[in-house]
Formats: C-alpha cells, structure tokens, sequence
C-alpha cells in the first residue's frame, strides 16, 4: 500500500515527524504541533493512529469537551507456536475448534505455512489464559471442545518458542455526539474504535470508513459542517461490527462493560445456533461468515431455509431426548 501510495505525485510523505499535540486556529479549525515546535496546518487533518490515539487528551487540552467513551473488555488472551508436524496424513487443510458459549471459552486454530510447517494458535475469553510454558501449552488443548487438535500436536515437534499476547478489549470513542468539533480535523479507523481481533473486523471497518470519507469527498466541499457529518456517517458505519463483535464478548459473564439488550440479546441467541448448524448446513455457514465479515446484512442469517434447518434441528433433538 505504501509503495502505491509513493507512485501519486501528489502525494508527499514525511519521515520522522512526532506529532505532540493540537494548536486551536480561529474559527474552530486546528492545527498540528510537532514535537521540534514546528505548526503543520491542513484543510483537512485526519487522525489514522490507531488505537493509541491521543485525541480525546489533545482535544481537552484546547478547549474541546472530552468525548464520552465506551469499553467492552471480554478479556482475550492468545498464545501461538511453531510446530514442524510428525506426518501429513490428515483429512483437514487447516483446523479450528471454536468455543462453546458460555461453558467452554478455549479455541485452537492449526494453519499450514511454508515449508510445511504449522502454525498453532491457542485463544480464551475470560480468566482462562493460554499458558506459555512447554506442559500448559499442550494441556490447555485437551480442553478444547474436540481432541483432534491435541492429537495432531502430541507427536509434532516445536519450532519456536510460545508467544503470548494480550488484547485490551473494544473501545469506542463517541465524537458523532460531540456538539463542539474542529472544523477541519476528522478521526477514523481504530483511533475511533477498536474492536476485539478475535472477530476480525478492525480493518474492514478502518476500509468502510474511508470508503465513507471517499464519497463525501466526492459529494461535498470541506465546509462548515463535514467534519460534524462525517463523524456521525462514520458511527452509523461501524455501528454494525461493533454490535455483532461486543455482543457475542457480552455471552461471558466475565466480560466487563454495559449488558446488551433485549432486542440485542434475542439476534445473539439466534446467530448462535446459526453458528451450531453451520456444521450441518453449508448455508449456515456461508450465511453466518457473510454476516462476520460485513459482506452482507445480519438479516442474511433469518433465510427462510435456515429458519427450517433450525426448525427441523429442534425437532431432530427433541424427538432423541424422547
């Protein structure tokens, strides 16, 4: 992307410069200040830092109210390893053993690289953190909901040592409700909100907003008023991944933040047994990726036939128990 970028004239990039904070400029619009002293003006500055963005602390330091913020934190850990496998004699590409909400929060994941070698990854929501040492690394698969990933790792031999990492939670800054916003600064991408990667939404929704940003660019001039509007278009953007990301978090009675509500509740409670049949139903599993990834609504996943593979499940199960 970066080499794309350096092929447009137009374009000039800067190396080395340390943005310290904010200069307010009259009326309304900002500046930025260098960390040397230097003032770079812009009629129109955008904030792609990240999540540790220092906008809320800039904003407040010119005067700006602070804006309100929201965290969800369902307390994810990852652990991953190398591992070069015994035999390549299995009947899958790659593996993946989800959780079971709310009774098993473990997941492994095996995915072939090169040199045939693969690459393991443990993950928990909640206090079950994936041990980093040799014995907990490969314990802490036998609890998974299959054994098959366990069986697959007890004859292959380590190639790296354990990495372990731990994620922050999802965070969201609310700068749509701001009544007071420089006229010429907007902020998207993670430097907005930062979802829990274990959904894999955070860069779909940085390319959403800039989609978004693209088409008001195209539609408006920068005025009185767009940096206001694209925040707002930009919230009701990514109001869809944050829902669907801190929603399923919400499922874990240790996730920390505001319980979700009803109507909320009722769609988690059907996209998880759309996700149960998924390996019954190729349907459901299209339909359900579909609705992860933002390709399509969450309305994908109440298909009238999936309505009738659920219907029909039910009756399947509750025949058995008879």
């Amino acid at each position: 992307m970066r080499q794309q970028i350096q092929k447009i004239t137009k374009i000039k990039i800067e190396n080395g410069k340390h943005i310290a904070s904010l200069v307010l400029e009259t009326p309304n619009k900002v500046s930025l200040k260098t960390k040397d002293g230097k003032v770079i003006q812009g009629d129109l500055i955008i904030d792609c830092t990240g999540r540790n963005t220092k906008t809320p602390y800039w904003l407040e330091d010119i005067g700006f109210p602070k804006p309100q913020e929201t965290k969800i934190d369902s307390f994810v850990r990852y652990a991953t390893r190398r591992y070069i496998p015994s035999k390549n004699d299995r009947k899958w590409k790659m593996l993946v053993i989800l959780n079971k909400p709310t009774t098993n929060p473990r997941i492994g994941g095996i995915y072939p690289i090169e040199d045939g070698k693969w690459l393991v990854g443990l993950c928990a929501i909640g206090k079950n953190h994936p041990p980093v040492d040799e014995k907990g690394f490969l314990e802490f698969t036998k609890n998974l909901e299959s054994m098959e990933l366990y069986d697959a790792l007890k004859d292959a031999t380590p190639d790296s040592e354990i990495h372990g990492y731990q994620v922050q939670g999802s965070r969201k800054y609310h700068y749509e409700e701001m009544l007071c916003w420089p006229e010429n600064f907007i902020a998207l991408g993670d430097a907005v909100s930062v979802f829990n990667p274990y959904y894999g939404q955070g860069i779909t929704s940085a390319a959403l907003g800039a989609k978004v940003l693209d088409d008001m660019l195209k539609n408006y001039k920068i005025e009185k008023g767009f940096t206001r509007k694209f925040q707002k278009r930009l919230a009701k953007t990514i109001s869809l991944p944050w829902i669907l990301g801190t929603s399923e978090d919400m499922r874990w009675p240790t996730t920390l933040g505001k319980r979700p509500n009803m109507i909320t509740r009722l769609v988690q409670n059907h996209a998880q047994k759309v996700l149960l049949l998924a390996p019954k139903s190729t349907l459901a599993t299209k339909s359900f990726l579909q609705m992860m990834h933002m390709i399509k609504s969450p309305v994908i996943i109440f298909h009238p036939i999936i309505l009738l593979q659920l219907f029909a499940n039910f009756i399947w199960k509750r025949n058995d128990r008879l």
